[in-house]
């Protein structure tokens, strides 16, 4: 069987149900896995009707019961209010928590062997009272793994593991410590080796100011922090 990939929808008043369908109106992922969306079933049904897109849809109790062949999805909380799409609402944000929560345990459990999370809105989470401000500190706290966690944005040329996520600019260079930077690139190297198979990664670590502070004109983090991490 092919693998089964658990997808929460994302804020279904913004654009996560439209780019979970579009992604799989291209027949040959669905050669590759099994996917299972995760949301309220109102939303994946008005997005579908009106992208138009022909995607084979399947409702399921219980994710392991997908075929091959074709979107499956477990219904979650919530409800799609059509009059408040395009604008973050505690619902919207509610639902968006659900359906991770939802999709998250199915991984957790052994059921799905990977998790997507389609785009939630930071705001319409924050109306629902989550304290999270996005999914990577969400994910970790599910997952107790406290600061051992690196976001990675990926591409076919390079790999970017983050040292602060999701921070305000002007905070950034107080969250530069020779700790912080010793743990990303660590963790980094770690999962080069075993998350992309990489063998002897080679890492290189970006300076914080311009000219790479200059020789301390434009800013010290790098000769005081930066450099000796490395």
């Amino acid at each position: 069987m092919l693998p089964l990939i658990a997808i929460s929808i994302g804020d279904i008043h913004g654009i996560g149900p439209e780019v979970t369908l579009k992604a799989f109106h291209r027949s040959d992922l669905l050669d590759s896995c099994r996917p299972v969306m995760y949301g309220p079933e109102d939303a994946i049904l008005h997005s579908r009707d009106q992208l138009g897109v022909d995607v084979p849809l399947q409702r399921l109790d219980d994710a392991r019961e997908a075929t091959e062949g074709s979107v499956g999805y477990v219904v979650t909380a919530g409800t799609l209010d059509v009059d408040q799409i395009g604008r973050p609402t505690k619902a919207s944000g509610q639902a968006s928590l659900d359906a991770i929560r939802a999709a998250f345990d199915a991984v957790h459990a052994g059921s799905a062997q990977a998790l997507v999370t389609a785009p939630i809105s930071k705001e319409a989470i924050a109306l629902a009272g989550s304290p999270f401000h996005g999914h990577t500190d969400m994910l970790a706290s599910f997952c107790g793994s406290g600061e051992n966690v690196l976001m990675i944005l990926s591409s076919n040329t390079m790999n970017v593991g983050l040292v602060t996520i999701h921070v305000p600019l002007r905070e950034v260079p107080s969250l530069i410590t020779p700790e912080r930077v010793t743990r990303t690139v660590r963790l980094a190297h770690r999962a080069m080796e075993e998350d992309f198979a990489i063998d002897h990664p080679r890492i290189a670590v970006l300076a914080l100011n311009p000219h790479a502070g200059d020789g301390g004109v434009i800013g010290a983090e790098e000769a005081d922090v930066i450099q000796p991490a490395v």
